[in-house]
């Protein structure tokens, strides 16, 4: 069955129904939390526009309660989770239908509050600095929120992330990171937050862009040329573009220069050249 027959008409996707999780399609990419000096931090930090979200953190800073960002790109739908990294459970999801993403605007050189690295991860991990405020999360728990917290200020990129609801209304959510993070999960926003699947498909091929170090190459072109034409045309092909998408961004960090040259030189290059001569 077609997703939009599973949809109707709404905005949002019930997510406690198990033939509209479904109906989200394969995923896609998505973003959690990276490396940051040998530490383990939240890349998007949550602002305000989610309700469910809001009623849940009650005006507080998501990350005092230990919480991070992630970010889910499907085929047909866009989700968001409030994650427990201590306690390793979902506190609460949100997912709006790709269809009814209008667009983003992102506002750059805003100064921002970010979590301490070391600091962050030590609460985390040791489980230490908790108080008795608490919030109820799904299934009952609580989760409390850390004391402690040391934070500082940095430039910041914000994102208002807008869509429309089926009552025609325009809605925007508002994220921000630091700006001075360089890695795939940097872009993920400007690569996945769009109406049609099919924008997507234009952009992202993350091993390869380390590798030559740019986005715009004719290598890349091909390689997007043959992903788009080809690999997407069936499901197996679907799903290794999938499985792609997942894992590379995680490689990419464990890359060194030398890997990324012997990848460009042994794989890349000769594969490029099998393409193009092909035709």
């Amino acid at each position: 069955m077609n997703y939009k027959e599973i949809r109707k008409d709404s905005t949002y996707v019930d997510l406690t129904s198990s033939d509209e999780r479904k109906s989200m399609g394969l995923q896609l990419s998505l973003v959690h939390t990276e490396n940051d000096k040998g530490s383990q931090v939240t890349v998007f930090y949550y602002e305000s526009g989610i309700d469910v979200f809001d009623k849940l953190l009650n005006e507080i800073p998501f990350y005092e309660y230990g919480l991070s960002l992630h970010l889910l790109s499907c085929e047909n739908a866009f989700l968001f989770k409030l994650y427990s990294d201590n306690k390793k459970f979902v506190v609460s999801e949100f997912a709006i239908w790709r269809d009814s993403i209008l667009n983003f605007q992102k506002i750059q050189n805003i100064n921002a509050k970010f979590i301490t690295v070391n600091r962050f991860v030590n609460i985390l991990t040791q489980g230490t600095g908790l108080i008795g405020s608490s919030i109820k999360v799904l299934g009952g728990e609580s989760l409390s929120r850390l004391i402690n917290i040391k934070t500082e200020s940095d430039r910041a990129f914000f994102y208002h992330l807008k869509y429309k609801t089926d009552q025609e209304n325009i809605k925007e959510i508002k994220i921000y990171k630091r700006d001075r993070f360089n890695s795939e999960n940097s872009f993920f926003i400007e690569k996945n937050y769009c109406n049609n699947i099919n924008e997507i498909s234009d952009t992202r091929c993350f091993i390869a862009t380390a590798c030559y170090g740019s986005d715009d190459c004719k290598e890349l072109y091909e390689f997007r040329k043959f992903r788009d034409e080809v690999l997407l045309k069936s499901k197996f092909g679907k799903s290794l573009v999938q499985f792609y998408y997942f894992t590379s961004p995680t490689l990419i960090n464990k890359m060194g220069s030398s890997t990324k040259d012997f990848i460009k030189l042994k794989v890349l290059d000769k594969f490029y050249n099998y393409l193009v001569n092909r035709k």
